[in-house]
């Protein structure tokens, strides 16, 4: 009996050492994360009144939370794939209709 992962099902360990996170996996860019008997995406409870907000953000996080949502959500970065000048000029004259817009 033996059972195939399409998908490969990453330790808690793997994320951030030290912080108590269940496993989780990675599918189309969304992290999952093992509940029960399945695996759901994070979930970040928006649905708050503006006084909470405001002071939940006036005091900021703790060193602790600060460490643990960065395992849960990861950083809060976006990856830009840059050109080069070639591939940036190769593109204009390949596709000259660029040109005239």
């Amino acid at each position: 009996d033996t059972t195939v992962s399409v998908v490969p099902i990453h330790p808690a360990e793997e994320l951030r050492p030290g912080v108590d996170l269940p496993r989780s996996l990675v599918y189309r860019h969304v992290r999952y994360f093992e509940a029960k008997a399945h695996f759901q995406p994070v979930v970040f409870e928006c649905r708050q009144s503006y006084p909470a907000l405001l002071q939940a953000a006036g005091k900021g996080l703790g060193e602790d939370e600060v460490v643990y949502r960065e395992a849960l959500f990861g950083k809060n970065l976006a990856d830009v794939p840059v050109k080069s000048h070639i591939a940036l000029l190769l593109d204009e004259v390949l596709h000259p209709f660029y040109i005239f817009q």
